[in-house]
């Protein structure tokens, strides 16, 4: 039988336009091999997911971001994503194999695949497209470090026999809003510190049972762990993308992020949010956002 990885070269080959990857597993040797085939010309963009779970059992690796960007091509992580797609201009196939060996048959014992031809101007896919870049997160050298430092702190955790739920390593929940307006104070009261007023310690220990925290760490080590958390937040996803697209983000910005996520923000108003927001991407992610001192605005760090 004919490996799959045959059929997706020959797509790919034939783009003229624009190609677009798209799958949750991605090892950096088989998209490798599919880019080779996609010329230079051609607009190419790649969605994949980033969590910890694939990435410690090997289904993804890092070294993706490096193939992509020798080729000056984009990388986006939607961490939802579970759909399979391989598009060159208006042709795609779509079904369930990932970008790794054993997916696309380039190996002994390959999985059983499915790719089916697929016009990509089809009103499904076209719908798709758009819900795909909905909310994604542009990747880059910063967060690819963060990631590896996780990956590193939990390899050593799981040497030293500690009880650990991966499967809960990337989850947060859909609807979480940072409500902390001192989130420099969350590592003191992960280390146990309660010299805080009632209303103000109760709402940090909230955020803290949010962000589902490996025990031990150290405070590098755990504003790593919310950096890695945030960027994958429903609202902090959204922002970061409205910024990534639009630029500054604004408080009117917010109302319609908020409008859409529809989510019960009992008394709190848009500013507020966004007042929060700026203190909470300016203490954890300081080396890509900063805000403009007079007004409520957010600006892309200069420093990416």
């Amino acid at each position: 039988m004919k490996a799959l990885e045959e059929d997706v070269l020959s797509l790919l080959k034939k783009a003229q336009r624009e190609v677009l990857v798209v799958a949750p597993y991605i090892r950096s040797e088989s998209l490798k091999r599919l880019l080779c085939s996609v010329s230079n010309r051609v607009d190419t963009k790649v969605v994949t997911r980033w969590k910890l779970a694939d990435l410690l059992s090997g289904s993804s690796d890092l070294g993706v971001f490096e193939i992509v960007s020798s080729r000056n091509i984009p990388l986006f992580l939607k961490q939802d994503l579970h759909a399979k797609l391989f598009a060159a201009d208006d042709n795609c196939l779509v079904g369930s194999a990932n970008v790794t060996n054993t997916a696309l048959g380039n190996c002994k014992n390959p999985n059983l695949e499915l790719l089916v031809p697929y016009s990509r101007t089809s009103n499904q896919i076209i719908e798709f497209e758009k819900r795909l870049m909905d909310g994604v997160i542009k990747a880059t050298s910063i967060y690819r470090d963060v990631l590896n430092r996780l990956l590193a702190k939990i390899h050593a955790l799981q040497t030293d026999h500690a009880v650990m739920n991966i499967d809960t390593l990337d989850s947060i929940s859909s609807d979480w809003i940072p409500q902390s307006r001192n989130p420099e104070e969350l590592y003191s009261v992960y280390q146990g510190n309660t010299d805080f007023g009632r209303t103000m310690l109760t709402i940090m220990k909230n955020e803290l049972n949010t962000f589902d925290f490996i025990e031990g760490l150290n405070e590098d080590e755990f504003n790593v762990w919310i950096s890695f958390k945030l960027r994958h937040s429903r609202f902090v996803s959204m922002v970061l993308q409205q910024i990534e697209q639009n630029g500054p983000i604004t408080e009117s910005d917010t109302t319609q992020i908020l409008l859409k996520m529809d989510v019960a923000i009992k008394e709190r108003s848009p500013r507020d949010i966004l007042e929060v927001l700026k203190r909470w991407l300016t203490y954890f992610l300081s080396n890509e956002y900063e805000t403009v001192s007079d007004s409520i605005k957010l600006i892309k760090s200069h420093k990416l």
